[in-house]
């Protein structure tokens, strides 16, 4: 499958479509699909651009509204995660993924579906220490504070995508904390200078992420963000290695002194520093390619030990060594009378045919030769890469990436994209359902073994009430885009004010599950005989006092 790869679209969709027409023209090759990492800005009419946390100035329709009210049409099946600068309320309202345009599917907070047996996953919006725990309580009209903090990464979203068997792909908005020490820093500090105190420090990327990178190990990850190329490669299942160049223990979030990116939209309050980490993740592989950063001697520490030159002996160290050769000689055995020597050092899986063939071999000095040991199994890679968003760019190889991806099964590779739900995904919906918390006061989550094994329980459920036997199910088929929100106001219409717009693909997911739709609450028959049952795999909780 021939895949696109987009970072920050900032609402420049007929940009980015225009070159991938013009790329499949000079390729005479098609593309399949097209993944957006955030930054989408999908604001249907003036009053969403009151829900983006950009300043005035930014606060553009730009193209989307077109693909919404159908002026235009997407001609590549498109996949799109949130950022930092969005029509949150337009997400909100498609919590759980659904169509923002037909042929452009929002993947929701976080989310995993199937394209022709190709699992992707993603998550939304970016990561912030002090929301990170909390539950999902803005509501609109958002104030100064709910604006920005709907858009933090939650805990709950991460220990529901942590669940997941090893997805093919994942997307991000955040990079991953540290992902910079797996590619070559050198050089993106060449271009990022001001990186240079995050990275030492650690703060440079989102811990959560890092920690799905190392428990997922999917094939390919792509994020946005900081608005500039870079690629890296992590190796699953190293020992650790010590390596040379900037610390990578986090410090305290604090943001002053902080040189910030010249090409970020800035805002008040804006969360761009990175905190200590929260997830627990695994060591990080050495780089044969990094450089030192200079001036940085806080990575002297972690020089590794086959760099360090042993120091000199001391005269009671040679006195020691002295009598252990003494030792070691009384015990050896006497000489053969043969004139061989009998004493022989053991080399262990060592052929005969590595021996000397004038070497005379007693008989029993012959031993059975051992059959060398399977080869190791060949370790997990990811190959990540980090985009930078679609403006003022010359060069879209900064913003925009073209490749191919092998498809998990051969029969799947002819035809056209579909886009189908994951089995799995929808099995952790249902599980972890009850546990979404709408209040600041998150509700305590079950542990790994309990929550996996109502996964597990949830998945036989959905398999049978859900897939039956066809097997899968195309998302189309269960959520289908209408128009919600009115369009951009015209001369002599006046704009409708702010308000929640509820949408049938949320109500339609939900009921498809059988469980709560707690985005479009009703109070009034929300617990009201024949409302949608809460899957009762996993206890049932209630807020710890």
């Amino acid at each position: 499958m021939r895949i696109a790869i987009e970072g920050c679209s900032h609402g420049e969709l007929d940009k980015i479509y225009e070159q991938l027409l013009e790329q499949q023209r000079k390729d005479n090759h098609q593309i399949d699909l097209l993944l957006i990492c955030g930054d989408f800005q999908a604001n249907r009419n003036e009053r969403d651009l009151e829900c983006m946390a950009v300043p005035p100035k930014y606060r553009d329709l730009r193209d989307y509204y077109k693909y919404y009210t159908g002026e235009k049409k997407a001609p590549i099946l498109t996949i799109v995660i949130g950022g930092n600068h969005e029509a949150s309320n337009h997400f909100w309202e498609l919590y759980h993924g659904g169509w923002l345009a037909p042929k452009i599917y929002f993947l929701g907070h976080a989310g995993c579906v199937q394209v022709n047996g190709l699992r992707i996953a993603g998550s939304s919006g970016i990561f912030y220490p002090s929301d990170f725990q909390q539950g999902h309580w803005e509501r609109v009209p958002y104030q100064h504070g709910a604006m920005r903090s709907i858009y933090h990464t939650r805990e709950f979203n991460v220990r529901r995508l942590s669940l997941l068997s090893s997805p093919d792909v994942f997307l991000s908005h955040d990079w991953p904390q540290n992902i910079v020490q797996y590619g070559n820093v050198s050089a993106l500090l060449h271009r990022k200078p001001f990186f240079k105190e995050d990275i030492r420090t650690g703060k440079l990327g989102s811990p959560p992420m890092m920690g799905l990178l190392q428990n997922l190990k999917p094939r390919y990850w792509y994020s946005a963000h900081l608005h500039c190329r870079f690629e890296a490669e992590v190796v699953h299942d190293e020992p650790a290695q010590p390596e040379a160049g900037p610390s990578t223990k986090p410090e305290s979030s604090g943001a002053q002194g902080r040189v910030l990116n010249p090409d970020e939209i800035a805002i008040e309050d804006e969360d761009l520093e990175q905190p200590t980490s929260i997830c627990p993740s695994r060591p990080n592989a050495s780089n044969p390619d990094e450089i030192v950063i200079e001036d940085e001697e806080i990575a002297q520490s972690s020089t590794t030990v086959a760099e360090q030159e042993p120091p000199a002996p001391n005269s009671e160290e040679i006195e020691v060594e002295q009598a252990l050769v003494v030792d070691t000689v009384d015990d050896l055995p006497a000489p053969n009378p043969s004139g061989a020597t009998a004493f022989v050092q053991e080399t262990p899986d060592v052929a005969h045919s590595s021996r000397n063939p004038d070497e005379i071999m007693l008989d029993d000095e012959e031993e059975a030769v051992e059959a060398p040991p399977p080869p190791p199994k060949p370790k997990k890679v990811t190959s990540f890469l980090g985009l930078g968003k679609c403006v003022n760019h010359s060069n879209p190889k900064q913003y925009l990436e073209v490749t191919n991806v092998k498809l998990p099964h051969k029969k799947l590779h002819d035809g056209p994209p579909v886009l189908t739900f994951d089995p799995e995904w929808l099995a952790i919906t249902r599980a972890f359902h009850p546990y979404m918390s709408l209040e600041r006061h998150q509700l305590p989550y079950p542990d790994e073994a309990t929550a996996r094994a109502a996964v597990q329980r949830e998945l036989e459920w959905v398999k049978k009430h859900v897939l039956g036997d066809k097997g899968s199910i195309r998302v189309g088929d269960v959520q289908k885009f209408e128009m919600t929100a009115p369009p951009p106001a015209r001369r002599g219409r006046v704009t409708e004010p702010l308000r929640h717009w509820p949408n049938p693909q949320t109500a339609a997911f939900c009921a498809m599950l059988e469980i709560e739709n707690k985005i479009d609450p009703k109070p009034d028959v929300a617990h009201a005989p024949g409302a949608p049952n809460v899957p009762s795999s996993l206890p049932q909780t209630t807020p710890s006092s």
